[in-house]
């Protein structure tokens, strides 16, 4: 992991922070776009010094990996998959979070960072249309002024999984 602290080039009075992990960017299998969840634990595998399989995950998953079972009998369980591949891992609240949740969804992905554990997080696709969210993501890093609240001039970095770049986005 590398931390550093720079002179935010926006003001003269605050100093921002970086927390980067050291995860490169990767690509998930073309599959209708159903392997993020797996590339993402495979990228977080990687980090920890263990090659996992996308395969593997979706083999323990009894299927494909989203952050929560869709159903009470929804044979996929996320959390046992983890379990089963001995990751340490916070789950997000989102049953008990008051709405709207993206000031606190937003704190916890910063949190999460700056304790030293990358984040898996979902978002909407332009041209998907999933009621619940539309892609898994792996969070790497993150720039912050304030790691005890939210800001909306904080930088997430991620990667996509279809380009091996990483995004900065605020």
């Amino acid at each position: 992991m590398m931390n550093s602290v720079e002179e935010d080039k926006e003001s003269e009075t605050f100093i921002q922070h970086s927390v980067l992990f050291d995860i490169p960017a990767r690509l998930q299998w073309e599959n209708n776009n159903g392997y993020c969840g797996e590339t993402s634990i495979q990228a977080f595998g990687l980090y920890y010094g263990a090659w996992i399989s996308q395969k593997l995950v979706r083999d323990i998953n009894h299927g494909e990996y989203l952050l929560q079972k869709l159903s009470t009998d929804d044979r996929r369980n996320p959390t046992n998959t983890l379990t089963v591949l001995h990751f340490t891992y916070d789950e997000w609240d989102w049953k008990n979070s008051s709405q709207p949740q993206f000031y606190d969804y937003c704190s916890w992905i910063k949190r999460s960072i700056i304790q030293g554990y990358p984040v898996m997080f979902v978002a909407y696709l332009l041209y998907m249309h999933d009621e619940l969210y539309d892609h898994i993501m792996p969070a790497i890093g993150i720039r912050y002024r304030d790691k005890n609240k939210y800001d909306p001039n904080d930088v997430l970095v991620y990667f996509n999984l279809y380009h091996q770049r990483l995004i900065e986005r605020k």
